[in-house]
């Protein structure tokens, strides 16, 4: 396009895009032609594949999740770091009545919470909590954030054992007991750790965390349905 029609079609003044297209050509992302005309640069593309890369993440965590909602009957979800928040990216809901009601997009405090604690703690964060939590990986909540709602959490990572995520299992604190947090807690390792292989991570802590968990037979409420 001109400088004519990049005008007439932004309404700004031609020393404003002449400003602008200065510093888009520095990045490349406007390549000047001859004549005048302006052209996208290469840049865009590399915008596009950024995008698709994240948008397949879904592929990787949804089943994933899946699974998890399956084995157990809890709520799975995956909360990232947003500064002093988490988010929730994905989640598969509970058919259950009695179920923690969580949607995707949610954004919450850091605390209290399970996840915001795995994300804290492999974040950098000093103190007791979060030393036991980075030598268990598994972070057992029980009411916290509400009496009537408990989790389990644990990390996931990519390459370098960089945080990427937490992944959790939430539900009605009646059904967090000493039967069922093990079993659970072995699902949402399981899950964390084959996340993390497939973000190119290392899982083996996440397995061996998940083997130093008792098992336990599978709960009386699952078995019924």
């Amino acid at each position: 396009m001109s400088l004519k029609e990049i005008s007439e079609k932004t309404k700004l003044n031609k020393a404003t895009i002449l400003r602008l297209m200065v510093s888009l050509e520095r990045f490349n992302y406007i390549v000047r032609l001859g004549e005048g005309r302006f052209s996208l640069g290469p840049n865009p593309i590399h915008l596009g594949a950024v995008y698709q890369r994240s948008f397949r993440v879904s592929d990787h965590v949804l089943p994933v999740l899946q699974d998890m909602m399956n084995e157990t009957g809890e709520t799975a979800a995956y909360f990232i770091r947003e500064k002093d928040l988490r988010v929730c990216l994905f989640m598969v809901e509970s058919p259950n009545t009695l179920r923690s009601h969580l949607r995707e997009g949610d954004v919450r405090p850091l605390r209290p919470g399970g996840t915001g604690l795995v994300l804290e703690a492999f974040s950098g964060g000093e103190g007791e909590e979060y030393e036991r939590l980075r030598q268990s990986y598994i972070a057992v909540n029980i009411g916290e954030r509400h009496p009537e709602i408990s989790s389990v959490a644990a990390p996931v990572f990519r390459i370098g054992q960089q945080l990427v995520a937490a992944v959790s299992l939430s539900g009605p604190t009646s059904h967090f007991d000493e039967q069922t947090i093990p079993f659970l807690s072995r699902s949402v390792l399981e899950g964390a750790a084959r996340l993390t292989y497939s973000f190119g991570g290392d899982p083996t802590p996440l397995d061996l965390a998940r083997h130093g968990i008792p098992k336990t037979e599978r709960p009386k409420r699952l078995l019924e349905n």
